[in-house]
């Protein structure tokens, strides 16, 4: 049909046909991707061929990647005095071209997400001397994405803070206080200006100190979350604290806190406690990491500094900052609390004849002395005698029923009050179901009883109280 013959139909469809004779060029092209710039930190390596890790970061503002890249790293401007090689991805999916090293990676480069795109490993070379740098030149090609590369820079020598302290005691009492007398030497080649001490325990463990160059806050250390609310709550029983302490930390010198630090171990601590301990220079990206976007409490107490003590520094030059070393700025430690959380089956009685509906009221209690971690990790088991069954269940049981469709048992969720995942000494969880005796009873009785799930069992001290009696007119009270 002719154009003219269309328009004698109206300008509607003159236009529809307009429309759809035009070019595909015509139509407006998707909106581009936004870049992806990549990161890696400054890094010291130690003198004497100790291997240092330097972690290649992507930042992607777009939408995820699920297919492979390749991130190329040119080592040129390091080869005088360092040697690198790629850890991640793995040498086999590498290919050498003079001083570049390209590698084909498989990792999904999240959208709206930072994350790690590579890790390289340099080490020095004999003959490298303190002060030695260079660059490392990093690039990726991502298909269809522009990718910002990086210079990293790398440098012969630096600061290495070494954190030793004395065994603690494995098993100490509920009450008792653990004394953390570490020594901080810094065993590198350059001094370090103010530093960061950052401690965290887990709920049975209490740390002492309140300075006002100190900060602190609920979960771990280095745990963001966000993304599971259940995992949330669990991390968030832990503490930790960070302090800002001035001073300057030379090559060679061995320091400790100019006060007494400690933790002490609460009433209801349990049989797995932790702690940890580190030591770091103050720098920003220590901080805000530490803070992680969460609310901070600043101490009110004197300030915490420390002191230069008479302990000899080994000889010899030894994740943040400029320290070559960062496997030997921390302390971790663990605390086993004899007592566990003992809990106990409360059963009930009731009486009635055939065709009666009765109601019955059993109990989960922890009678202690310790808190138990996860509510997830206990149940209660109702189980009924023949001739009885539930008419209503408590709104925290379920039916557990045989292949032939009949209810073999229910088992009832423990729900600690206000939100909480763990179980305090003391935390009592009742179960009220509405009961039908079918028949005439005498003398018979069910159970209530509680079940653990995978290893928890074993932090249950007393195991004759895990079960109670449901007893069905009884002849005897």
């Amino acid at each position: 049909m002719a154009v003219a013959a269309l328009a004698a139909l109206g300008p509607s469809v003159t236009a529809t046909a307009a429309q759809a004779s035009a070019p595909a060029a015509a139509r407006p092209a998707p909106a581009a991707e936004p870049p992806i710039r990549l990161e890696a930190p400054a890094t010291n390596v130690a003198l004497g061929g100790r291997w240092q890790l330097l972690d290649v970061l992507y930042d992607n503002p777009g939408a995820d990647y699920p297919d492979p890249f390749t991130v190329t790293a040119d080592f040129a401007g390091i080869a005088g005095f360092a040697k690198a090689e790629f850890e991640e991805p793995e040498q086999e999916d590498c290919k050498v071209t003079g001083t570049k090293v390209t590698c084909t990676g498989s990792a999904v480069l999240r959208g709206g997400a930072r994350g790690r795109l590579a890790t390289i490993v340099v080490r020095t070379l004999p003959g490298a001397k303190v002060g030695d740098r260079g660059t490392v030149k990093i690039s990726a090609h991502v298909r269809g994405r522009t990718v910002k590369g990086v210079d990293a820079r790398v440098e012969a020598g630096g600061p290495d803070l070494e954190m030793k302290m004395p065994d603690h005691d494995p098993r100490p009492e509920p009450g008792a206080r653990i004394p953390l007398p570490f020594t901080l030497t810094n065993k590198g080649t350059e001094p370090v200006t103010d530093v960061l001490l950052t401690a965290e325990a887990t709920y049975g463990l209490k740390l002492g100190l309140d300075h006002r160059n100190c900060a602190y806050r609920r979960g771990p250390m280095d745990y963001v979350g966000g993304e599971d609310a259940y995992l949330d709550a669990l991390m968030n029983m832990s503490a930790t604290y960070q302090c800002r302490i001035k001073g300057t930390f030379l090559p060679g010198r061995s320091y400790r806190l100019a006060l007494p630090a400690g933790i002490r171990v609460a009433a209801y601590a349990s049989g797995s406690e932790r702690f940890f301990l580190r030591v770091d220079e103050d720098n920003a990206g220590n901080r805000t990491a530490w803070r992680g976007g969460r609310t901070v409490r600043t101490g009110t107490g004197p300030e915490l500094k420390f002191k230069t003590v008479a302990v000899a520094a080994p000889t010899g030059v030894g994740d943040t900052g400029r320290d070559t070393n960062r496997y030997n700025s921390h302390y971790f430690g663990t605390v086993s609390v004899a007592g566990g959380a003992d809990f106990a089956a409360v059963g009930t009685t009731v009486r009635g004849g055939a065709g009666t509906t009765v109601r019955a009221t059993v109990k989960l209690r922890n009678q202690g002395p310790a808190y138990f971690l996860s509510a997830r990790e206990v149940q209660g088991i109702l189980k009924l005698p023949k001739g009885v069954s539930v008419v209503k269940a408590d709104p925290a049981c379920r039916p557990r029923e045989r292949a032939d469709g009949t209810v073999a048992y229910h088992w009832c969720e423990v729900v600690p009050p206000g939100g909480r995942i763990f179980v305090k000494p003391g935390d009592e969880f009742a179960y009220t179901f509405t009961l039908k005796l079918e028949q005439t009873l005498k003398d018979v009785s069910g159970s209530f009883s509680t079940r653990f799930l995978a290893d928890t069992y074993l932090d249950d001290p007393d195991h004759r109280n895990d079960s109670a009696r449901i007893r069905v007119n009884p002849s005897r009270s």
